[in-house]
């Protein structure tokens, strides 16, 4: 909607005179004489009154404007419509309206509030003042000063927008009770009440009266209160208890390699990880992808084959934080990788050079039948196929070919070292890294005809066999005959790693399932 808030003045009307009749008698010639100089003199007057009037008539249809007139309290008079035109758009860009809120103002142009000044019809009305008709009472009333009023228009639409601009400004979210972590401390945050400005309001207040805004120069803004949400906070206070602010320390250990590695996640990046649901008695949330993330990254410095499992190692780091405590204990995996054969290379020695019986690298290259040739690729399965289950991290078997030996450790310290013998060449014992996956009081070996006592499965020599290579003490063949009980410290096993029948069940009774074998060539 558009409002001209401003009407162009104009004066009272003329009043009307009638003319006198008046009877004339007869007079001497000597009065007549005196009335043809009185004549004559009248002649001389009205003349002057003629063209006294020719000039005041010239003077009303120009276009300069009638001194005393004033638009906005600046004088006009004297100045051409166009002088006058230049002079109030020039006077009107520096007016502004103050925009006050809180007790403090700022000020903005009047277009933003949907005013809109009409420079030419002001100057206009400014000339018309005083001229409107030949009066005299007008002519004065303009002469000894008289106010125009400017030609202002409103527009809602273009003030309601021009609100809705400065609401930005004017906004302040609320904020919730909360909890924060404070150098190390769970500090409680109480509530804050935001604001936001009215805009239906503030535009009604000046929808009402307009020109007393833009008259004033000042709109007052009318803001109204945002309470926040939450504004319980002993609900926090009690969350607060459910932590323990504290590093956690990340041990992930590689079963293949034997090594450690120690990541250290600070509190002020774990309790990032945690949202609180005050609807749920309290109930902290835990943002898995983030602590995921941060595995990730972390495990990035390690060779490019090893990686963690981010999502069982993002679910232990929940539960220690949850549980309060503050060490988590991960493993490291290992990709499979590729191989470029080289002249000369089988398959055979590449699966003694990657630590693995030789059918699992058939198995994951199907394609690869015959002679190999240099250039070609072959995937090498990950070693972890071999260490299937939960690692027990503080026991290790090391096994020496070269020295038909074997050692066992716990903790760190060497428990026995024995003399053992290991497989003939026509069937090998394979190196590489393995873990005791069974345990048999006494297995049988079909094939061989013998039985096995205190038996621990290793590693299956064929992936898709059904026997495994392991420890023994001194096999039996036909239930009665006792074989190598003299040839410990050589090779003469079909794969398997012999041990004097004691030594085989201390370590039967030892090597809980999940404890790694690493066998060294």
């Amino acid at each position: 909607m558009q409002t001209n808030i401003n009407r162009p003045l104009t004066l009272p009307e003329q009043s009307a005179h009638r003319a006198a009749v008046v009877r004339v008698a007869r007079r001497s010639p000597l009065e007549g004489l005196a009335w043809a100089m009185a004549g004559l003199v009248a002649l001389s007057v009205g003349a002057a009154l003629v063209l006294g009037v020719a000039l005041g008539v010239a003077w009303f249809n120009g276009d300069t404007i009638l001194p005393g007139v004033r638009v906005m309290g600046m004088p006009l008079g004297g100045m051409s419509s166009a002088e006058a035109e230049a002079w109030l758009a020039t006077e009107w860009r520096m007016r502004g309206i103050d925009v006050c809120a809180g007790g403090a103002c700022r000020r903005v142009a009047p277009e933003s509030l949907g005013f809109t000044f009409d420079a030419p019809a002001t100057a206009e009305f400014a000339q018309r003042a005083g001229r409107d008709e030949l009066d005299v009472d007008r002519v004065l009333a303009a002469l000894r000063g008289v106010d125009v009023p400017p030609v202002i228009r409103f527009d809602e639409g273009t003030a309601e927008r021009g609100l809705k601009t400065l609401s930005v400004d004017y906004a302040k979210a609320p904020v919730n009770a909360g909890i924060r972590l404070d150098n190390g401390v769970l500090v409680v945050t109480k509530p804050v009440v935001g604001q936001s400005l009215d805009v239906s309001g503030t535009l009604t207040a000046l929808r009402a009266n307009p020109l007393s805004t833009l008259d004033a120069g000042r709109l007052d803004l009318r803001l109204v209160a945002v309470p926040p949400a939450l504004n319980d906070a002993s609900v926090f206070e009690r969350a607060a208890t459910q932590l323990r602010i504290a590093p956690v320390n990340v041990r992930t250990y590689d079963p293949i390699t034997n090594k450690t590695y120690t990541w250290t996640v600070g509190a002020d990046v774990w309790y990032g990880w945690l949202s609180l649901d005050p609807s749920a008695a309290p109930a902290w949330r835990f943002n898995a992808t983030l602590a995921s993330t941060w595995l990730t990254t972390q495990a990035s410095a390690l060779d490019g084959w090893q990686f963690v499992d981010a999502k069982s190692g993002s679910a232990a780091l929940e539960n220690a934080i949850r549980q309060k405590q503050t060490a988590v204990n991960l493993r490291v995996y290992h990709s499979a990788r590729k191989h470029t054969v080289k002249r000369g290379e089988t398959i055979a020695s590449i699966a003694q050079k990657y630590g693995m019986p030789y059918p699992y690298i058939q198995a994951a290259n199907p394609d690869a039948d015959g002679v190999l040739m240099p250039g070609d690729v072959l995937v090498i399965p990950s070693p972890d196929t071999f260490v299937p289950l939960p690692v027990v991290e503080h026991k290790r078997i090391i096994v020496s070919i070269a020295a038909q030996t074997m050692r066992a450790y716990e903790d760190g310290a060497l428990k026995w070292e024995w003399a053992v013998s290991t497989g003939i060449a026509s069937s090998p014992t394979t190196p590489g890294v393995y873990q005791v996956q069974s345990h048999q009081r006494s297995a049988f070996a079909s094939i061989w005809n013998l039985d096995m006592p205190y038996f621990l499965g290793i590693y299956k020599p064929v992936p898709s066999s059904d026997f495994m290579n392991g420890f023994h003490g001194f096999p039996k063949r036909n239930g009665t005959q006792v074989l190598w009980t003299g040839s410990l410290g050589k090779p003469v096993t079909y794969g398997c790693i012999l041990l004097s029948t004691t030594n085989a069940q201390l370590l039967y009774d030892w090597a809980e399932d999940g404890v790694v074998v690493e066998i060294q060539a």
